[in-house]
């Protein structure tokens, strides 16, 4: 059995978040800037519903996360968005 996290700790992952912060490290949710956390839009779920590989920076935005909140309103983004398919009104509209 695959743990439920596997697929956000492999190689693959970690060289296309790499990349996806190579391009840019502004939140997608908020739109400051130092976002290093990668998040999945749509959700991973549904990409791997529909056969799509989740690790594609196709699908992958930045974002504010547990691991680095956003300095400039100290939101966590991606767990404000959750699973959600639908963004979230954020605080700090830009």
């Amino acid at each position: 059995m695959v743990a439920r996290w596997a697929g956000r700790k492999g190689r693959t992952y970690r060289t296309a978040k790499a990349k996806l912060h190579s391009i840019s490290t502004t939140c997608w949710l908020c739109g400051h800037g130092d976002a290093y956390e990668a998040d999945h839009e749509p959700p991973r779920k549904v990409l791997l519903r529909m056969g799509l590989d989740p690790n594609s920076l196709e699908y992958l935005r930045p974002a504010h996360g547990s691991s680095c909140p956003c300095p400039t309103c100290g939101l966590m983004c991606n767990q404000i968005k959750g699973a959600s398919t639908k963004r979230p009104r954020m605080t700090c509209e830009w």
